[in-house]
């Protein structure tokens, strides 16, 4: 695995524990396929880059006991599947960029794709999470897990 790739793996996962926001990472689930995500932070904080998909923080200095009682306590609240709408990893990626604060232009960039393709994934998230602005769009990233 490259260091920034993001998991591997091809069944869905009750908590995904990461040390790096979602937006670091080459999507390979989406919050469909994730029941709940778990950061690992120095002080245990959401703060700092985007933390859209993240649903809790815990501090990685904490016992490893204690790292899997939040793991597990993750895992007993996680959200149903149905509650999630369905993105597409191209999709997902564009709604963390949208929350990163990034213009259509500088996701297109990002993505090495054209700035009307974004235009075409934000109408499709649109479509998919009950339309709204820009300001609903990152309310959406945040809640999903």
């Amino acid at each position: 695995m490259e260091a920034n790739d993001g998991p591997s793996v091809d069944t869905p996962l009750d908590v995904l524990v990461t040390d790096r926001p979602l937006s670091q990472w080459n999507i390979t689930h989406t919050p469909h396929d994730v029941g709940y995500v778990l950061l690992l932070s120095p002080d245990g904080r959401l703060s700092g880059e985007s933390t859209a998909g993240v649903d809790g923080c815990v501090s990685d200095m904490l016992s490893a006991q204690r790292i899997v009682e939040a793991i597990m306590n993750a895992a007993q609240t996680r959200r149903p599947a149905a509650a999630r709408p369905h993105l597409s990893q191209r999709e997902l990626q564009v709604l963390i960029s949208i929350a990163d604060g990034l213009t259509h232009a500088q996701i297109a960039r990002r993505l090495g794709i054209s700035p009307h393709t974004v235009d075409t994934y934000v109408k499709r998230i649109r479509s998919k999470v009950g339309g709204g602005n820009k300001a609903h769009l990152v309310k959406v990233s945040f809640a999903m897990a």
